[in-house]
């Protein structure tokens, strides 16, 4: 969840081989369906488009305007041997407000394919608050507190037949004990 609206998150690898006709009806077809469910949508991966050419981009710059996407990678991703840098990854989204530090960097383990990452912004809802009891044994009397645990009368746990009642029972009657000792 971001601000309260649902995200999703969708990671695509279009072959160069694919015809753009098929890849513009799978994806439009994909998104469509997300859609129905999510408010803010991220698209991320290498859909082999040549984005510093408009020519080659064409079908992808189609689908953006249908789903109101925006590239936020906006330098080439993509630096091969006797060919000019290209932007091949993008990162994709219909709310780019909610992405910051968006990076391109090279790590050494591609052929010349950059990584691209970004940062969401959002919220996590607080954590539940655990509540700690904490006794003070300042004045605690070791001899006394033996004795008051040696008198309690575990037996009438045992009038439950449920385990969890039995275990309860127990818990209550030593509590009890330490509650009186422990203050």
């Amino acid at each position: 969840m971001v601000c309260a609206h649902k995200l999703a998150i969708i990671c695509v690898y279009r072959p160069p081989s694919m015809p753009n006709a098929t890849f513009i009806d799978d994806f439009s077809t994909c998104i469509d369906k997300v859609h129905v469910h999510f408010d803010n949508i991220i698209v991320i991966g290498d859909l082999n488009y040549g984005l510093v050419k408009p020519d080659k981009s064409q079908p992808l710059h189609t689908v953006c305007d249908i789903f109101d996407f925006t590239n936020v990678i906006k330098t080439p991703t993509c630096f091969m041997k006797d060919a000019n840098p290209s932007i091949l990854e993008v990162i994709l989204t219909n709310r780019p407000s909610l992405l910051f530090n968006v990076t391109n960097f090279t790590c050494g383990i591609s052929d010349g394919h950059n990584m691209i990452s970004c940062v969401i912004k959002g919220a996590a809802p607080p954590p539940n608050k655990r509540k700690i009891k904490c006794r003070s044994y300042k004045h605690f009397d070791e001899k006394v507190f033996s004795e008051a645990v040696g008198v309690i009368t575990f037996d009438v746990a045992y009038f439950f037949d449920d385990v969890d009642d039995i275990y309860w029972a127990h818990e209550v009657l030593l509590t009890d004990v330490l509650n009186e000792h422990g203050n």
